[in-house]
């Protein structure tokens, strides 16, 4: 606590006082938010780590850490930055193969725990908005009513069964942030409606199933054709396929590169 002016202008752990400055609440806020947050991180840092698989699971982890430690290419879609990251872990076992997968899930495990102080912040933030008020008119039950919105959310997600499942093992589920990602489109363009909101998350859903067997799956499988036809039917040598199918690729590549230069342009 300290005494400026013969006014208090801070409280016990940061809480904002009823006399403190506008700058000064605002700062003191994002403390709180900054500590709580962390906070949430570690506790759900610890709960991964304590429970981290000792080697690859039963499923597709163990061909992403063969894939991480040797620098090879996974299944579609490839994830080159995560196995280039996990091929960094790796370097912590020493030499010891043995070590290699649980550096690996050690990975995933803070990677998981990023997550939870990433969501405890997106929390706050919202509940922030959902308060409406300055930092003048913040009050401690607001403010508590903040934190806990934001930890209550992060840790139990943190605990969540399929959450924690795959945080203490590898895995990679990225596609799942498509249906997020529509409702964060769906937020900073419209106004919030219940029919928005159900149509948003169809489309989401819809997006999320063109990109799974449209894309993924459908374009390695559209390359595929194209080789055996030029391979074994036209009798060209191996990859043939693949130059006659890029021409027809490249001209959408381009197309949407440019759509997007144009978009950041005009925003």
């Amino acid at each position: 606590m300290q005494i400026a002016s013969g006014r208090v202008k801070y409280c016990f752990f940061f809480l904002p006082s009823p006399l403190a400055t506008p700058n000064t609440r605002m700062k003191n806020y994002n403390k709180i938010n900054n500590l709580t947050g962390w906070a949430a991180f570690a506790v759900s840092a610890f709960v991964y780590l304590r429970t981290i698989e000792p080697t690859g699971s039963f499923w597709d982890c163990g061909e992403f850490i063969a894939a991480a430690f040797k620098l090879q290419v996974g299944h579609p879609p490839g994830a080159p930055l995560f196995l280039m990251i996990a091929r960094f872990f790796t370097l912590f076992a020493g030499g010891d193969v043995k070590l290699v997968p649980i550096m690996v899930n050690v990975m995933s495990a803070l990677s998981s725990a990023f997550t939870i102080l990433f969501l405890f912040w997106s929390v706050t933030h919202l509940a922030r908005k959902m308060v409406k008020a300055t930092d003048d008119q913040l009050t401690m039950p607001q403010l508590l009513m903040i934190m806990g919105a934001g930890m209550v959310g992060a840790l139990s997600y943190t605990f969540s069964d399929s959450f924690w499942f795959f945080s203490i093992g590898v895995h990679l589920l990225n596609l799942l942030t498509i249906p997020a990602l529509a409702y964060i489109y769906y937020f900073k363009r419209y106004k919030v409606t219940t029919p928005g909101l159900i149509y948003t998350g169809v489309m989401g859903v819809a997006i999320l199933a063109f990109v799974q067997y449209g894309i993924v799956a459908g374009f390695v499988k559209i390359g595929a054709y194209f080789d055996l036809f030029f391979v074994n039917t036209v009798g060209l040598p191996i990859w043939s396929g693949f130059l006659f199918l890029l021409p027809l690729l490249l001209p959408q590549f381009i197309s949407v590169s440019n759509t997007r230069l144009l978009k950041t342009s005009l925003c």
